[in-house]
C-alpha cells in the first residue's frame, strides 16, 4: 500500500471509530429513541457492552456498527478492519452479546 494512503488511513480510521463510538444509537437501524427504549427495558445490550466483550478488540478497528432486526430478534452487525487492511463482518446477538456465526441464528 502506498505510504501516503496508509498515513491518511491511519489518521481517518481512528477518527471515524471515535465518531461511531460516541453515538451508538445514531447509527442503529432503528430510531434512536426506540434503541434507547430497548436498552432501558433490558431488551438489548448497549453497543459498548458488545465492544467490551469482543475478543478481537486489540486486532481490529470498528468501521461501522448497525443494529438490525431479523425474525423479531435484534443483532449488531459490525464491520471491522484488521491491521493488514482486511475488512470483515461479525454479528452479535443484541440481547445476549453472543457472537453469531456467519450471521446465523
Amino acid at each position: 500500500m502506498n505510504t501516503r494512503i496508509a498515513a491518511v488511513l491511519a489518521l481517518v480510521i481512528p477518527i471515524l471509530a471515535l465518531i461511531f463510538a460516541a453515538s451508538p444509537a445514531a447509527r442503529a437501524g432503528e430510531d434512536p429513541a426506540q434503541v434507547r427504549r430497548l436498552q432501558e427495558a433490558g431488551e438489548i445490550l448497549p453497543l459498548e457492552a458488545i465492544l467490551e466483550r469482543a475478543q478481537w478488540r486489540r486486532y481490529h478497528r470498528v468501521l461501522e456498527a448497525d443494529l438490525e432486526r431479523l425474525d423479531g430478534r435484534y443483532y449488531y452487525e459490525l464491520e471491522l478492519l484488521d491491521k493488514r487492511g482486511v475488512v470483515s463482518k461479525e454479528f452479535y446477538d443484541a440481547t445476549t452479546g453472543e457472537r453469531l456465526h456467519d450471521g446465523g441464528w
